[in-house]
C-alpha cells in the first residue's frame, strides 16, 4: 500500500531537519525540527551501523544504531557493515573496534556545511579492508593488457 500525503510531507520534514550530530545550535521551533530532535534522542551514538557499499569510490554512509540493533547487539558484537554476511552472524570471525573521522556534508539553514566527527565502528577484516581502501583496485591497463597480481595485504 502507498504512503499518504502526510507520510510524504512527514518524510520530507525529517530529512530537512536531519541531522547527523546535533547540538544546541540546530533547535528550532519548528514541528518538523522537533520530530527530528526525538528521532535523534531515540537513537543510540555509541557505534553506528556502516554501509560500504560504494567504498571504492570513497562513498561510505553511516548511521546511528536503533533500540533493537542494539538488544540483537548489532553493530557491536557483529560486523557494523549492513551488506557483510556477518552483520546477522551468531558467531562472527574476529572483529576489530575502529574510531575513524567521518567527513560528511549537511544542509543547515539552506547552506552545506562541512562536517567532521569521530566515530566508533565495529567491522570484520574484509571490511576493515574496505574502509581502509585509499582508491580502487585496477585489474587491467587502458590497453587491456591485465596487471600484475598485487601482493596479498596490498593496499596498491
Amino acid at each position: 500500500m502507498g504512503r499518504g500525503p502526510r507520510e510524504h510531507d512527514d518524510l520530507r520534514s525529517l530529512a530537512a531537519h536531519h541531522r547527523f550530530l546535533r547540538d544546541a545550535a540546530d533547535d528550532e521551533a519548528s514541528p518538523g525540527a522537533e520530530a527530528a530532535r526525538r528521532l535523534y534522542d531515540s537513537l543510540y551514538k555509541e557505534f553506528a551501523i556502516a554501509n560500504l557499499k560504494h567504498y571504492r569510490t570513497r562513498g561510505i554512509a553511516l548511521r546511528w544504531r536503533t533500540e533493537a540493533e542494539v538488544l540483537e547487539g548489532i553493530g557491536q558484537y557483529t560486523c557494523a557493515n549492513q551488506r557483510c554476511v556477518w552483520h546477522r552472524a551468531d558467531d562472527p570471525p574476529r572483529l576489530a573496534t575502529l574510531e575513524v573521522p567521518f567527513r560528511y556534508e549537511e544542509r543547515v539553514r539552506g547552506t552545506l556545511t562541512a562536517r567532521e566527527a569521530l566515530v566508533k565502528v565495529v567491522l570484520c577484516d574484509a571490511c576493515a579492508a574496505k574502509l581502509h581502501a585509499s582508491r580502487p583496485f585496477r585489474t587491467s591497463r587502458p590497453s587491456g593488457r591485465p596487471l600484475q597480481e598485487a601482493p596479498s595485504g596490498s593496499r596498491w
